[in-house]
């Protein structure tokens, strides 16, 4: 009797998740899905989503030096003061 009361929680649980994640309107609306559809938002590359403010060697060119560039990879090197 145990058993079949466990599976037959597994087997509605499964059906609730399924459709909440199936009709929620947040996971549509989000933000992260907007940004990355949005032309506005994109730097020239199109590989970065966020404003070109937010990059490390423009936010804090005195902190970052760079090290490494190519068309996939960028290797900065950080500065910290102790």
């Amino acid at each position: 009797m145990k058993f079949g009361q466990f599976f037959l929680g597994l087997i509605v649980g499964g059906i609730v998740v399924f459709l909440l994640l199936k009709y929620s309107t947040n996971a549509m609306n989000s933000p992260v899905i907007a940004r990355e559809t949005s032309a506005d938002t994109l730097s020239a590359s199109g590989n970065w989503m966020w404003p070109d403010s937010l990059d490390a060697m423009v936010a804090a060119p005195s902190n970052h030096s760079l090290v490494y560039e190519d068309s996939n990879v960028r290797v900065l090197m950080v500065k910290l003061d102790s």
